[in-house]
């Protein structure tokens, strides 16, 4: 387990062909770069909520910080819409929750509190049919994987912030220049999930959320020695850079069931 200053929270990918995929294309990449505007560091405290907290960060981003957006809604609702009972969050989960419902504002489900405390806030929210009406309109319409490095820089530069989870070993501390680095060999980990909004020489600009104490003001520098678990990135619809995979039930059938069976193995 983690320092309580450093609770993790972010599940391990979930492996599912349907996905979309970031296909290839050219784009001349600068060697330094990074998205202005950025919104305000959260905090998650001692919740394993920070797949939500990355998640709504990217959507006060797109929102141009007009709007500060729930993570109680995104962390809590998972019970409900995927049946998932445990504590922490997949990236697929959250990404679905936007791109189908959008999520609220937090003055309309505020707070963050774990499971299953989160979970009667955000369905009571969910009932409201007002909420869930204005939560449409901060959504997503489309996402997909980044699998590689490349494919990251080129999303952050054409599309914006993407959603991404580390391995986050227990010993990771940030210099005094935000760089993160592995202080001794201890091997206990957890996957945590960052907003990812540029990168430079060093390695991909990372915003945390475990507030502003830590790190750069919140915010540090992943070195390209240390990759990325699993990364997702947003469009406003269609695109035809998108890699979309072809529809076939039995594939879907089988996704859903082993997708269940891990869901409740990881309980």
């Amino acid at each position: 387990m983690a320092r309580a200053s450093q609770i993790y929270g972010c599940l391990p990918a979930k492996i599912d062909l349907r996905d979309y995929k970031l296909g290839a294309f050219q784009v001349k990449l600068p060697q330094e770069f990074s998205l202005s505007n950025l919104p305000r560091v959260k905090n998650q405290k001692n919740v394993r909520s920070c797949v939500a907290h990355a998640m709504s960060s990217i959507l006060e981003y797109f929102e141009k910080g007009k709007t500060n957006m729930s993570t109680e809604f995104i962390y809590g609702i998972q019970k409900k819409l995927f049946n998932y009972n445990g504590t922490g969050m997949y990236l697929q989960n959250a990404c679905k929750i936007v791109q189908k419902y959008g999520n609220m504002i937090e003055a309309d489900c505020p707070g963050n509190t774990e499971v299953p405390k989160c979970r009667g806030a955000a369905e009571e929210a969910f009932t409201n049919l007002d909420k869930r009406a204005k939560a449409y309109s901060y959504k997503v319409k489309l996402y997909f994987n980044c699998k590689t490095a490349d494919d990251i820089k080129k999303t952050i530069f054409k599309y914006g912030p993407v959603l991404a989870s580390i391995k986050w070993f227990d010993d990771y501390k940030c210099d005094n220049k935000g760089v993160l680095y592995k202080s001794s060999n201890k091997k206990t980990f957890g996957y945590h999930a960052v907003m990812v909004y540029g990168w430079n020489k060093q390695g991909f600009l990372c915003q945390n959320s475990w507030g502003e104490n830590w790190g750069n003001k919140g915010r540090f520098i992943l070195p390209y020695s240390i990759s990325f678990a699993e990364a997702k990135g947003f469009t406003d619809g269609p695109n035809p850079n998108i890699k979309i995979p072809k529809n076939n039930k039995l594939l879907n059938r089988m996704y859903k069931a082993i997708n269940s069976a891990v869901d409740i193995f990881k309980m």
